[in-house]
């Protein structure tokens, strides 16, 4: 590459184990058209685990649906193994290998809107007291199923309002940007044993710690799947509980005491989302008698999520090798 990148986005290839192969080509198409129209030297870098995943499928993807018109001077994509590694290890390890002092994380089941390449990238280089920023991710919401989910899970739902601000207190890791030397310092922190998900929450905690603000940029908007197909949906309830009980450690005090804090967050949320679904379905164009079985589906993602809770305090060492996501 003749032209240093100043921009890298990395790019996790293991999410779309879980996700339809329509979404894989549609995010490698829709940001192959972005990038050909980006005025900055760039590099895509796609990390996967060989243990997981075989090249030959990623790079046969990549050749029927990411179409470049960038010269080898401004872009360059590559491909590398990363043996063991898995999601947030292969962002981390992606940071360490990028060559630009910007690095954007995006993960290879979600979609990005018009222009959220340029609105996640930009204003690392219009202000430079930016370390850190979050880009709008929301649930991509046409079937009740993912309604349901638009309005019940963690995820906001996608802000209309274009605005650029310091004050967010938590980001995605599926659609966020730092400073390269910033992200070093601070990379996402080694997970409890036997839990998969929660070290951007951790990070997020650190930064504020470290007195670096979070910023975001609603117009960097992406969309992601809800949980596709019923075993994934079952999985992602269950890891859910699982993880909730065992993040803070294992011992036995202080797995009884998430334990309790899991429990009384399962029956919060099976309120808190009636409620939410109540005001914002419109939001997600989810008709009132529709209501009925949005609210089954994420109450059910909760109470499954307290089983697994208490599976897991009951048998740690079982619960620790189940739900993989």
């Amino acid at each position: 590459m003749n032209t240093s990148p100043e921009v890298s986005i990395i790019m996790e290839w293991e999410n779309i184990i879980f996700s339809s192969d329509d979404r894989c080509c549609q995010t490698l198409r829709e940001l192959s058209r972005q990038i050909s129209a980006y005025d900055r030297p760039l590099e895509l870098l796609i990390l996967f685990n060989p243990e997981q995943l075989e090249r030959q499928g990623i790079e046969k993807s990549i050749h029927e649906n990411f179409i470049i018109k960038q010269s080898e001077d401004s872009f360059k994509l590559r491909v590398e193994e990363a043996e063991g590694l898995h999601y947030f290890d292969l962002k981390n390890e992606g940071a360490r290998r990028a060559h630009s002092p910007v690095i954007i994380f995006f993960d290879s089941d979600v979609i990005p809107e018009e222009n959220w390449l340029k609105e996640i990238s930009q204003p690392f280089f219009d202000n430079p007291e930016i370390k850190a920023l979050a880009g709008n991710t929301y649930i991509y919401h046409e079937s009740v199923y993912d309604k349901a989910f638009a309005l019940g899970w963690f995820f906001p739902l996608r802000i209309e309002e274009n605005k650029l601000h310091p004050n967010a207190k938590l980001f995605l890791a599926n659609n966020v940007a730092f400073r390269r030397d910033t992200f070093l310092e601070h990379s996402f922190p080694a997970l409890a044993d036997g839990t998969t998900r929660g070290a951007c929450t951790d990070l997020a905690y650190q930064l504020h710690d470290s007195n670096i603000p979070i910023w975001a940029n609603t117009a960097a908007r992406a969309n992601h799947p809800a949980p596709e197909g019923f075993q994934y949906y079952i999985d992602r309830a269950m890891s859910h509980g699982r993880d909730n009980v065992l993040k803070k450690g294992r011992t036995f005090p202080v797995i009884l005491k998430s334990y309790a804090g899991s429990m009384r967050w399962s029956f919060i949320k099976c309120i808190d989302i009636l409620l939410r679904m109540l005001k914002y379905h419109q939001r997600v164009k989810l008709p009132v008698y529709q209501l009925p079985a949005a609210y089954a589906i994420m109450s059910g993602y909760y109470v499954l999520a307290a089983i697994a809770s208490t599976v897991t305090v009951t048998f740690p060492q079982y619960a620790k090798g189940l739900w993989k996501i």
